[in-house]
């Protein structure tokens, strides 16, 4: 049996180890998804200039590539180099780091966010609870030709949007409001 204390050290030795492929970026130019244990790693050759023009707004173009990148468990420093590279308001930064539970929605110049709770299989939780989901924050970021997710550890949305993704029989359709209607 393990002490209150003992699970939180459990918990801190896990925040401190590397999580492998805990970024991913998928591309509708490409139709394939890159996955990397930190935001440096994913983005290798520097090649990340079709999200950094999201900060320049611009008439909708339907042909343009759609983006995705996700952050599984993301830390305080993970947030940080997102809401610089990305423009996010400081306050957005601050509900993703702190893991506000509060629901909303809130729009911003360059990107809109909504934030709700979800349900996620926790192994650890499985021993004492078999087939209790628990609450986690999920958070969507979603820029004109993209989206940011920050998810907790367990959600299977992430990989179901994606098998969806993958299925479409018209890749024109996919959007960014898209994505993130299909992760509602």
């Amino acid at each position: 049996m393990s002490t209150p204390l003992t699970s939180v050290h459990e918990k801190l030795d896990q925040i401190d180890k590397p999580h492998p492929e805990r970024f991913s970026f998928f591309s509708s130019e490409k139709l394939t998804t890159s996955t990397a244990s930190t935001w440096h790693e994913l983005f290798p050759n520097g090649s990340i200039d079709q999200i950094f023009q999201e900060k320049i707004k611009e008439k909708p173009d339907p042909s343009r590539p759609v983006w995705w990148v996700d952050v599984c468990d993301a830390s305080e420093e993970d947030v940080a180099q997102l809401a610089q590279s990305l423009s996010i308001h400081p306050l957005t930064a601050e509900d993703i780091s702190i893991r506000e539970p509060r629901e909303k929605v809130e729009v911003f110049k360059n990107y809109y966010l909504i934030s709700f709770q979800t349900l996620v299989d926790n192994p650890k939780e499985e021993e004492e609870r078999p087939g209790f989901p628990h609450p986690a924050e999920m958070y969507i970021l979603v820029f004109q030709y993209g989206v940011v997710t920050f998810s907790p550890s367990g959600c299977q949305h992430i990989k179901r949007v994606r098998s969806r993704i993958q299925k479409m029989h018209d890749p024109l359709i996919l959007s960014s409001d898209w994505i993130c209607y299909a992760l509602m």
